[in-house]
């Protein structure tokens, strides 16, 4: 890794870690001390997964949904419904503290290859999110009857909310 390209990574490790800190003052008015050593652990496994810049593009798009189009999200129920970094970042609306929840991938040293992610859109503005994140990060494709977006070392499902 360069110079410039570790002077990268640190820049958007931080700006992920406000980010999220920022956000967690909303969404936990009253932040314990357990939940930022969580927020902590999970931005720390992040880091190590090299998926930083996919988090932070999986919020441009979801920030670009909420405001241009007023849409909500739907429950997640894989990698991200037992995230609270996620939860935080507004990319799920399932608070895993409430639920006592932890994604199984936090427990993994190992590196993974790619994260699948899946996120419920509201079937009537589906097709406007993927466009937006298409005008903002490039052209998606199909798999398997579902359009997906590679982000970084995160793939993007956009499924329908049911």
């Amino acid at each position: 890794m360069t110079k410039k390209e570790k002077n990268t990574h640190k820049t958007l490790c931080e700006s992920l870690r406000f980010q999220t800190l920022w956000k967690a003052k909303n969404v936990y008015p009253s932040m314990t001390d357990e939940i930022v050593q969580r927020i902590n652990m999970e931005i720390e496994w992040i880091e190590r997964q090299k998926l930083v810049r996919g988090f932070l593009q999986l919020m441009t798009i979801m920030e670009a949904a909420y405001s241009q189009l007023d849409m909500s999200i739907g429950h997640e129920n894989g990698f991200l419904s037992g995230s609270v970094v996620a939860y935080c970042l507004g990319l799920t609306d399932k608070d895993p503290i409430a639920e006592n929840q932890i994604s199984p991938e936090f427990s993994q040293e190992s590196k993974i290859r790619n994260l699948n992610v899946g996120i419920r859109f509201d079937p009537d503005k589906r097709n406007t999110v993927i466009t937006l994140a298409e005008e903002k990060f490039g052209k998606s494709m199909m798999r398997t009857g579902v359009p997906i977006l590679k982000l970084d070392n995160i793939i993007l499902e956009f499924h329908r909310n049911l």
